[in-house]
């Protein structure tokens, strides 16, 4: 199977002392859940998902 590409944009507070933009390659079936923990970005900081 092919690898999906993602892009990840961090926008307002969640951008501070991280990137702007990455864009990554996940296997299928990769889950929301599955980038956060990847970046290592708390949950609790995540409100909106766009997709």
């Amino acid at each position: 199977m092919n690898d999906i590409t993602v892009t990840v944009k961090l926008f307002a507070t969640l951008r501070e002392g991280r990137f702007d933009i990455r864009t990554m390659s996940f296997f299928p079936g990769a889950t929301v859940a599955d980038v956060v923990r990847i970046l290592e970005i708390p949950e609790k900081e995540v409100s909106l998902i766009l997709y």
